[in-house]
């Protein structure tokens, strides 16, 4: 009876065993598989860490180009101006060349047809820089670029995106010394021309 008992705990027992070893080939099944889902996971996500990389180095690009493209935008919709030439008057309002005699200047010049140039009111600023670099001026400024600047006149004009011609006077307040004066003409925040002329009489 002893051994007939002793047989079948064994027969339990390598039932027990071949179940556990079942298990085990099943684990190390899973373990294996999961081990080939690790390795495609890490590979995946080395592939989406440089998808990532490339995707923002791109957009890097694409909004550097951006911000050049609206700076050749803005540079291209700023009205110039050509053709800045002087006259000077007496005070019968003649033309004269004598500048001890001179009572007023006329800047004229012309503000340039542009269609990316936005249209309606403006006003112009002239400013006439005295040979020592002082500004002809009775003291009024206008704002550029986050500074007051001293200015000898301005014109309030209307611009429709067509050649303008534009004169400014400024009356001559002073004894005008002689050399070399610069001329600065600006619009919409911008300088848009400069031009000179001398003085030797």
């Amino acid at each position: 009876g002893i051994r007939n008992y002793n047989y079948s705990i064994q027969q339990k027992y390598e039932k027990e065993l071949a179940s556990l070893r079942n298990i085990m080939r099943h684990y190390v099944y899973q373990i294996d598989s999961l081990d080939q889902l690790n390795k495609f996971l890490v590979a995946e996500n080395i592939q989406i860490r440089d998808d990532h990389d490339r995707i923002k180095t791109e957009m890097d690009v694409v909004v550097e180009k951006n911000d050049e493209l609206e700076l050749v935008i803005e540079g291209a919709s700023i009205v110039k101006t050509s053709n800045i030439g002087f006259k000077f008057f007496n005070k019968r309002g003649k033309e004269t060349e004598k500048s001890s005699k001179f009572e007023k200047i006329e800047t004229f010049f012309t503000l340039v047809a542009n269609d990316l140039a936005e249209s309606g009111p403006r006003r112009v600023y002239l400013r006439i820089i005295r040979p020592d670099g002082f500004v002809l001026t009775e003291g009024q400024t206008f704002d550029h670029r986050e500074k007051k600047i001293s200015y000898t006149a301005s014109r309030d004009i209307i611009y429709e995106n067509q050649n303008l011609a534009v004169s400014i006077f400024y009356d001559v307040a002073e004894q005008l010394i002689l050399g070399k004066y610069f001329v600065e003409i600006y619009m919409d925040g911008n300088k848009i021309g400069e031009n000179s002329f001398t003085l030797s009489k």
